[in-house]
């Protein structure tokens, strides 16, 4: 942001949401400048541990505070999220794009993004930070996977990095998929 509280020209904004019911909600606020996507901002509900499961509009409202005044162009969401999905169409102010669930390669993309420096994490953004650090391959399985544990906000990137910036970057030779 200028010094006079208004975004840069060439700023995009976007929102990642992993959807979860028990599991956890995760949603992103991505501020892309200058060929880096800078994580800003996360909603993070976790339904079983506060007992309480949250409906699709209370999500919907914590998503609109999490946007407060950017400019969000898209949300990009867990493909399986169709409730919500209707929810937020329903509202009628962000356009909702489905988030591609290619995990492997997704990881892949996710990775290499980092290494360059292309994706930053604010620190304000505790769980997304605590995720990343428990994020791990389950060694049980016979193919490469993911345990499916401490990964929503990590979905929720992956699916924004794999959506968005392997297209917007596009002058960068991925070899993802």
């Amino acid at each position: 942001m200028s010094s006079d509280g208004q975004l840069k020209q060439g700023v995009e904004c976007y929102i990642s949401v992993d959807y979860g019911i028990m599991n956890p909600f995760a949603a992103l606020l991505w501020v892309v400048y200058k060929g880096v996507a800078y994580c800003h901002q996360e909603y993070y509900y976790d339904g079983r541990e506060r007992k309480y499961q949250r409906t699709d509009e209370e999500h919907y409202s914590e998503i609109v505070k999490l946007a407060g005044e950017f400019p969000v162009e898209e949300i990009i969401i867990d493909p399986s999220a169709t409730s919500f999905k209707a929810t937020v169409n329903r509202h009628g102010r962000f356009v909702c794009r489905n988030g591609n669930n290619d995990v492997i390669p997704g990881i892949g993309t996710m990775s290499a993004l980092m290494s360059a420096g292309m994706i930053q994490i604010h620190k304000n953004c505790k769980d997304f930070i605590s995720e990343l650090q428990l994020y791990s391959w389950d060694a049980d399985k016979p193919e490469d996977a993911v345990k499916k544990e401490y990964d929503h906000a990590c979905d929720a990137a992956r699916y924004f990095a794999h959506t968005v910036l392997r297209n917007e970057f596009n002058w960068l030779d991925w070899g993802t998929g």
